[in-house]
């Protein structure tokens, strides 16, 4: 097995197992493990562990502290995998993905998780231990502020429009309100959590 030693740099965070607070945190996809599930309900499908890394250029506690995502390349976890992470990092939707493309595709990336922190119970031995799980993924507040920063200068262009511009927008306007337009309902979310999975790479034990 070769290794380089930048690949593992500034990851003695993990090897701390520090477990954060539960909130929302700014972070940054950094590592994508994929491995066969040998046990349980997904045993044979491929597993995915998203390492991600707090981002420290930010305003937030934890910076440079990972938590992590275990998710199960199977349809189950699609929620999360495309309807969460596909969209809002702009996946191309046509495209037919396998875990090392999806990996390619998500490396590097920046979004903000929802983060929890929770008390578990190790199955071989009893033992409480604290964890942090993914809830939910979403847009960056960061890229949110750069939109509005945008719509801003949008609206002091629209200012400067002459007569015509303002007739043509009246004009789609009314086209507009011809249309039937009508509202997606939002599909309940199912976690799925596997419960059998032990590899919890962000615990820690409670003493």
């Amino acid at each position: 097995m070769k290794m380089r030693m930048k690949d593992f740099k500034g990851k003695r965070n993990n090897d701390e197992k520090v477990i954060v607070e539960s909130g929302k945190y700014e972070v940054k996809i950094v590592n994508v493990k994929i491995s066969k599930k040998e046990k349980g309900k997904y045993k044979g499908f491929d597993g995915l562990s998203i390492g991600m890394r707090i981002r420290d250029d930010v305003n937030q506690k934890y910076g440079k502290i990972y938590v992590w995502d275990n998710l199960v390349w199977h349809e189950d976890f699609t929620w999360k995998i495309f309807d969460q992470i596909g969209n809002i990092l702009g996946l191309d939707e046509e495209k037919t993905y396998e875990p090392e493309s999806y990996k390619l595709d998500i490396l590097n990336k920046e979004v903000m998780v929802e983060v929890i922190k929770k008390k578990a119970k190790r199955k071989s031995d009893g033992e409480l231990f604290h964890l942090n799980n993914i809830k939910n993924y979403m847009v960056s507040d960061l890229l949110e502020d750069e939109l509005d920063i945008e719509d801003e200068t949008e609206e002091s262009d629209d200012i400067n429009l002459d007569t015509s511009d303002v007739d043509d927008m009246e004009e789609n306007e009314k086209e507009n309100e011809d249309l039937d337009l009508e509202e997606e309902e939002e599909e309940t979310e199912d976690e799925n959590y596997d419960e059998s999975d032990e590899d919890l790479m962000n615990s820690i034990s409670v003493s």
